[in-house]
């Protein structure tokens, strides 16, 4: 009998001794890369009297649609306070036809032969309502930033407030202190998505990462232009966020909506060449039946 006992306890002690092994290291949901290095060779042979200029025109054919509000119930924050938002990514046409906001940029750039890097750093801030990324005198939902570079996060109300990235970054970032910046930096060149992470789920800010300055956010008018580009051809795109909505997920226990997901957004393209000490124009013209609604 004391056999059985003794057999009994060293299998329960194995067992707990088992339980308490070191376990294996996790496995992250996406891959851990190492930071590519940012490029050095930027601007290193830049020659301005070997470049032109290229004006890209955005604009709008046919009605632009009248893009409803949202309705929307904070499963949390606020149980039983509906908020009527309107949608971030709506379109906004001038009176001239010009799309505001669409992303226009240039592949297959010589980066040694490009000018040096220009543009202004992003702060990204963030309210309970929205995101306003400020750079330079601009602000809108729309950053650029240089690939290897820093962008400010800060929170502008007393709410505490997170960025949740995806897209060429994955992170979430908190915001514990009103008006007091966290710098994080993009390693990946590409679009990123911004959203709330503390339960403003509509909201939506984008950043495109780039190792080169030939990226723009078309103005009021719809027009981008990007001076001093190297002689070439390249690939111009213009990318739009897409207003439908393609999922909405909500809460088990509140039954409200937690989170939604717009459509994929709208990418053309064109080829272009630029001629060195000329001006070269393009227009992307965009329409309602462009943008997927699913």
């Amino acid at each position: 009998m004391r056999g059985k006992w003794f057999f009994f306890l060293a299998v329960v002690t194995i067992g707990l001794l088992w339980l308490m092994r070191t376990p294996s290291h996790p496995q992250p949901l996406h891959e851990i890369q190492s930071p590519i290095p940012q490029n050095s060779v930027l601007g290193q042979s830049h020659d301005p009297a070997r470049c032109g200029t290229l004006i890209c025109q955005v604009a709008w054919s046919g009605e632009v649609p009248a893009v409803k509000s949202l309705s929307m119930y904070q499963a949390k924050l606020r149980p039983g306070g509906k908020v009527e938002v309107p949608n971030p990514n709506a379109p906004k046409v001038a009176k001239n036809g010009g799309l505001t906001d669409a992303i226009v940029l240039l592949r297959g750039v010589d980066l040694k032969q490009s000018r040096p890097w220009d543009l202004h750093s992003v702060r990204v801030e963030l309210t309970e309502q929205d995101f306003l990324i400020q750079q330079g005198d601009r602000r809108s939902r729309i950053g650029i930033v240089r690939r290897g570079n820093e962008a400010e996060f800060v929170a502008r109300d007393d709410s505490t407030q997170s960025a949740r990235a995806r897209g060429a970054s994955f992170f979430t970032q908190m915001l514990f202190v009103k008006d007091q910046p966290v710098s994080r930096m993009f390693s990946n060149a590409g679009t990123v998505e911004l959203t709330s992470g503390s339960g403003y789920f509509w909201m939506r800010g984008y950043l495109a990462v780039s190792d080169h300055p030939y990226v723009g956010v078309s103005n009021e008018g719809g027009e981008v232009r990007f001076d001093q580009v190297p002689e070439g051809t390249y690939e111009l795109i213009s990318w739009k966020a897409n207003w439908h909505i393609a999922r909405i997920e909500r809460d088990p226990e509140w039954q409200m909506q937690a989170s939604l997901d717009y459509a994929q957004p709208l990418e053309k393209k064109q080829s272009i060449r630029v001629q060195a000490g000329q001006e070269t124009r393009s227009v992307f013209t965009l329409q309602t039946s462009d943008f997927a609604s699913n």
